[in-house]
């Protein structure tokens, strides 16, 4: 018995010590996008909608804007484009508000909804306007090495043009909400 004691004394001072040794360093976890890379993603009303994207920048006045195609629910020969324009490169939350009719070097965020007719005749667009203050687009991560913007947003879109037969004519609507919107583009 007297050796049993310090036996299993030095045993547990083993067991303890070979617990201690260190960790070895872990490589960085990927990081988990919103989205695959070259796309983008939202709901419009209740159908939702994923496409490849696209970003234009622009250099002078640090601000980018992001474009798609999207073709799903309208008659054949109809097309969609749908764009935010003049987005900071900044990560963080930035307002949408109404087009300007002048001065289009405004730093304002904005979003356009474009409908055309065999590929280059309008048929007619929709909106983003200043009477939705919670509209926004917000850049969650931007790597400016790689010139890769990943981000979210969500707007409500308004005809503007009230004086617009094509809307009526095509069952287009005069109003839509773009909501759990996510992109995640390659700066071209």
């Amino acid at each position: 018995m007297k050796h049993f004691i310090p036996g299993t004394l030095l045993l547990a001072v083993l067991l303890f010590l070979s617990a201690c040794k260190k960790d070895e360093p872990q490589p960085p976890a990927e990081p988990q996008y919103l989205i695959e890379l070259g796309k983008v993603a939202c709901k419009i009303g209740d159908k939702k909608v994923e496409t490849d994207g696209s970003i234009n920048m622009f250099v002078d006045r640090g601000l980018f804007v992001f474009s798609t195609q999207l073709t799903y629910a309208y008659p054949p020969n109809i097309d969609e484009q749908l764009s935010v324009s003049r987005i900071p490169l900044v990560i963080g939350k930035h307002p949408l508000h109404t087009l300007p009719t002048s001065n289009f070097n405004t730093p304002r965020a904005t979003s356009i909804l474009s409908w055309t007719i065999e590929l280059d005749q309008p048929v007619g667009d929709l909106q983003t306007t200043d009477d939705y203050p919670d509209d926004f687009i917000e850049v969650v991560r931007l790597d400016t090495v790689n010139k890769v913007v990943e981000g979210r947003f969500q707007f409500h879109l308004k005809n503007m043009d009230t004086d617009n037969p094509h809307l009526a004519t095509f069952k287009l609507p005069s109003e839509m909400y773009v909501s759990e919107g996510v992109f995640h583009l390659k700066v071209e």
